[in-house]
């Protein structure tokens, strides 16, 4: 259901979601169970995948039958000192689809911009965003393979996972475990 493919020799922490999820997109953890049963990915030691100002201190995702869910924690005191920055999550497969989220800050504000599929994001302690499957065009049974970039004045300075994608399958009406036990 979930892997992360690995395509450099830099490591990260990597968690596969335990269940399916359905946070409330608010850019606040309201619950220590909102994002438990989701996959997670860390930063590894020795895993040199920052240039300058790290932003991102660690990447969830999950999802429920409908929706994909991301949540980056963010360091908002090193990444105010960068100035504004987008966050990319920008999709292999399917190819070419690129969700762009403007970053202020300084006011912890987001700003989803136009040109890829509709997105729903906010921020306070987090950020938090979902993109429906279908808005993406992911069918039932079929893999959503993406990664998520920062990107500060078009150049990518961070990228999470550091070494390679994240897969999600579209579940269908199967439970999670069905699908793990497949």
């Amino acid at each position: 259901l979930t892997a992360i493919k690995k395509t450099a020799a830099r490591r990260a922490v990597f968690r596969p979601p335990t269940d399916f999820l359905t946070p409330v997109l608010d850019g606040r953890v309201t619950s220590y169970f909102e994002w438990l049963a989701g996959g997670r990915v860390e930063a590894g030691l020795g895993g040199a995948m920052h240039r300058g100002v790290v932003r991102v201190t660690a990447l969830f995702f999950g999802m429920d039958r409908e929706t994909l869910f991301l949540r980056a924690d963010l360091d908002w005191a090193a990444a105010g000192s960068g100035g504004p920055f987008d966050l990319e999550i920008r999709f292999v497969q399917p190819a070419g689809q690129v969700v762009r989220i403007a970053v202020d800050p300084e006011t912890r504000t987001v700003r989803v911009e136009p040109g890829g599929p509709p997105a729903v994001a906010a921020a306070a302690d987090c950020l938090e965003a979902g993109i429906r499957f279908d808005d993406l065009g992911v069918k039932t049974g079929e893999e959503a393979t993406f990664r998520l970039l920062v990107t500060q004045r078009g150049a990518e300075v961070e990228a999470w996972p550091p070494d390679g994608t994240i897969e999600v399958e579209r579940p269908g009406e199967a439970s999670f475990a069905d699908i793990w036990s497949a």
